[in-house]
């Protein structure tokens, strides 16, 4: 016959923490985004060593049609030499996290499903 034995333990939670729900807690992170914006550099330190050049080469221009503000996206392409690069950072991060596995394992870049 197995025993099953209930023990309740008290845990001390130091007065600088908060315990808080996970979906909670997702939406005080997309909080701290919403409104929001990256420029490459941000981009750049959100994708841990990824140069611009990849970045580029396998997430901005393959799906252009599709980030750019131009047609209802999130991306806004520089319009020049020397022009800097603008990202809605919710939305960003969000089509990052969606797109993660393809980013990271695709040499062509990742394709978007809603091109």
């Amino acid at each position: 016959m197995v025993q099953i034995l209930e023990v309740s333990v008290p845990i001390q939670i130091p007065e600088n923490f908060v315990l808080v729900e996970k979906n909670e807690y997702q939406k005080l992170k997309e909080n701290e985004l919403l409104g929001s914006t990256w420029d490459m550099k941000d981009l750049r330190s959100k994708l841990k060593n990824m140069s611009s050049s990849s970045i580029k080469s396998k997430l901005l221009y393959p799906n252009q049609k599709f980030l750019d503000v131009k047609n209802g996206g999130f991306v806004k392409y520089p319009s020049g030499r020397g022009s800097d690069w603008r990202f809605g950072a919710l939305k960003m991060a969000n089509y990052i996290e969606e797109n993660w596995s393809e980013l990271m394992t695709k040499d062509d870049g990742i394709s978007s499903k809603n091109k």
